[in-house]
């Protein structure tokens, strides 16, 4: 028997058995950030010994609220990113071309002329380029540095 399978049976077998599927899955979930009695556990005792349980409760659901909004801010940090990394591509590819048609039919001197100036994204992304305001002369340098 394999294992995929003798695991598959036994986590079927052990469902079978639980009347209370919640009951079961409680300790999983207070102790995901996502559950405020996570941040409730965390909580200093020494700035909220003299608080009532409403005040910890209210700093606790401000904190999940905060932990949310930490990785909301990290994710549209990160799409900002990949965006400006596809525009410089777009750019630098632009760059390359624009009196170089020997280079166009090159996707590999596209690309080091990308990561030349930063920009990391494929040959796909390069296919809009304008108002993105790069600087022209840093491209033009990658480009020299790329034909020394």
């Amino acid at each position: 028997m394999s294992r995929q399978l003798a695991g598959r049976y036994g986590g079927l077998k052990s469902w079978a058995n639980t009347p209370d599927r919640s009951a079961r899955t409680a300790p999983a979930r207070s102790a995901s950030p996502s559950d405020v009695t996570y941040w409730l556990a965390r909580l200093d005792p020494d700035i909220f010994a003299d608080a009532t349980d409403e005040q910890r409760l209210a700093a606790a659901e401000s904190a999940l609220r905060a932990h949310f909004a930490g990785m909301a801010l990290k994710s549209a940090q990160a799409r900002a990113r990949a965006k400006g990394a596809a525009a410089a591509a777009a750019l630098a590819a632009q760059a390359v071309t624009q009196g170089h048609p020997e280079r166009v039919a090159d996707p590999g001197v596209l690309a080091d002329v990308a990561a030349a100036i930063g920009g990391r994204a494929s040959a796909a992304d390069w296919s809009t380029v304008d108002g993105f305001g790069l600087d022209l002369d840093a491209i033009e340098a990658a480009l020299d540095g790329l034909s020394a």
